[in-house]
């Protein structure tokens, strides 16, 4: 299996510029001017954005693998796709007849701005042009790869990934008997079912997709990192809403902080591990350690919380 070295963990990187470059021209397919409530909301959903981390992931893995910046040049159709699916997911997950959230990112949820019609459509518009983007956004990858980003991206975001994790998280919601092992598995395909995609079309990208071992370390890699941030996500809800008599499907709820805490860890040190394995430095263990999975400093508090209790 090829090794990559890659050391850095700065604040910001070359490819950091090719990603808002990218990303400006791609709001421009959304122009508001037209005031069409679609386009409108699609570019409020795109506007209202987090750390795109997923994206980020996906560059930074092609950028080590590449060796070069040229590997993030290559990836950014790759990268574009999985934030457009990821926000589609959010969109949809809002909806009363899913998380039923009032707000998003500290904004009202998009059905709560442009009502529920035109947020279900917004969605599939986002689902459907990721699809679009992969075969028609300028990079120097040829048609080959994009067809294997096709394969990929449709494989970990649709019913056998992402979308068949939120299946199971809706039918769970209320059983007390979920094991730890179930709600992991969820955890892997709802949460990790992009961070998978992201690595593997990074991969590809890369011109490093020729090793079955590769394409399962990084299955695995990118499970546990989807786990293992669901169950940072996990606490977080419970620290915000510090309301533990309607905890939704979580890990923390079904076993408690301590235990949750060991399996964060656990994961944590998978990712570590699966990295070593890639022959990664730390650049990309740094970043993940210190924009992502930070976690770290509450483990005391959750460790007191427990004691408490």
């Amino acid at each position: 299996m090829q090794n990559f070295h890659h050391t850095r963990a700065p604040e910001s990187e070359p490819h950091d510029l090719l990603w808002k470059q990218a990303f400006q021209e791609l709001l421009h397919r959304y122009p508001t001017q037209q005031h069409s409530p679609l386009q409108q909301a699609l570019n409020h959903t795109l506007k209202v954005r987090g750390k795109q981390w997923r994206a980020q992931l996906c560059l930074r893995t092609a950028a080590m693998m590449a060796s070069s910046e040229s590997g993030a040049a290559c990836a950014l159709p790759a990268a574009l796709a999985v934030e457009m699916v990821h926000g589609y997911s959010l969109i949809h997950d809002d909806l009363p007849a899913m998380d039923d959230s009032d707000m998003r990112r500290g904004q009202p949820a998009l059905h709560k701005t442009f009502g529920e019609a035109t947020a279900i459509l917004a969605g599939d518009a986002l689902l459907t042009d990721a699809f679009g983007l992969l075969s028609e956004w300028p990079a120097a990858v040829s048609p080959v790869v994009r067809c294997a980003w096709t394969e990929v991206l449709a494989r970990s975001a649709g019913s056998r990934g992402m979308v068949l994790g939120q299946a199971y998280d809706t039918a769970a919601r209320g059983q007390k008997a979920c094991s730890v092992e179930f709600i992991e598995q969820v955890y892997a395909y709802k949460s990790g079912g992009l961070c998978v995609a992201a690595l593997q079309m990074a991969a590809l990208a890369a011109d490093c997709a020729h090793d079955e071992g590769m394409m399962e370390l990084l299955l695995r890699l990118g499970n546990s990192i989807g786990i293992a941030y669901q169950i940072q996500d996990d606490f977080t809800d419970i620290s915000e809403d510090d309301d533990r008599q309607h905890p939704g499907f979580s890990l923390v709820a079904a076993v408690g902080d301590i235990e949750a805490l060991e399996r964060y860890h656990h994961h944590k040190r998978s990712i570590q591990q699966g990295l070593q394995n890639l022959g990664e430095s730390g650049g990309l263990w740094c970043w993940l350690t210190r924009d992502i999975l930070n976690m770290q400093p509450r483990a005391e508090e959750v460790s007191n919380h427990a004691q408490r209790d």
